[in-house]
């Protein structure tokens, strides 16, 4: 017939001319919203997962440092009380900074194989005290303690007191050390008070650091 137009029909259900290819759908970029959304999501899981171990392992040196504070004190106390008891001709300076060493090599309290105990300045030529610094180091932080031993009287078995005092510390802050030291399992070391250099009599009361030449303004 005349007027009879072959027609087809597309893809999409339109006419088209006869012998024409198929008009298809415009082509759509595959966008995975629901892959991306997870892999987010494990990303963040991972990061949070490191974060966290960093901090624990940052609480974990911090414990571990602060309980070598105190073992380091303890040693060091035990050595200047039986310093203190001997004749002041026969003290040594040099069996104090023997303890430090062996805290140093000790892996019983120095596990990490990172941790210095070392004698700064001090004195045992004082017949009535015994007065010295040790600084406490490790990569988590650093510390200045000083250490007495006192005694009131000449007669070796004249009553005394021990004590220690913190100078300075890293987890205090810069400067001299204006507030106690919390060494855990409700220890604590009290800063050195600006009285302990004060001059006076060595009555046993309390230390007087200038005599063994402690450093009120050392650096840190």
């Amino acid at each position: 017939m005349a007027n009879d137009v072959s027609r087809t029909r597309t893809a999409t259900g339109s006419p088209g001319p006869a012998g024409s290819a198929p008009v298809t759908g415009a082509h759509r970029p595959w966008r995975p919203w629901w892959l991306f959304t997870i892999l987010a999501a494990i990303a963040s899981l991972v990061a949070g997962a490191v974060v966290q171990h960093a901090v624990d392992q940052r609480n974990t040196a911090a414990f571990r440092y602060r309980i070598q504070v105190g073992t380091t004190v303890s040693r060091f106390l035990a050595e200047a009380g039986r310093q203190l008891r001997l004749p002041v001709s026969q003290r040594s300076i040099s069996a104090l900074s023997a303890v430090g060493d062996a805290i140093s090599q000790d892996q019983g309290v120095n596990d990490q194989g990172n941790l210095t105990a070392e004698l700064r300045e001090g004195s045992t030529r004082q017949p009535r005290q015994i007065v010295f610094a040790v600084n406490i180091t490790s990569p988590h932080a650093d510390t200045t303690v000083v250490l007495w031993d006192l005694r009131a009287g000449d007669d070796p078995g004249a009553s005394g007191s021990q004590g220690a005092c913190v100078q300075y510390s890293s987890l205090l802050g810069s400067g001299r050390a204006t507030r106690e030291l919390d060494l855990g399992d409700g220890q604590f070391l009290a800063a050195c008070p600006a009285s302990y250099w004060a001059p006076g009599p060595l009555d046993g009361k309390q230390p007087r650091f200038a005599l063994a030449g402690i450093h009120k303004s050392a650096e840190f």
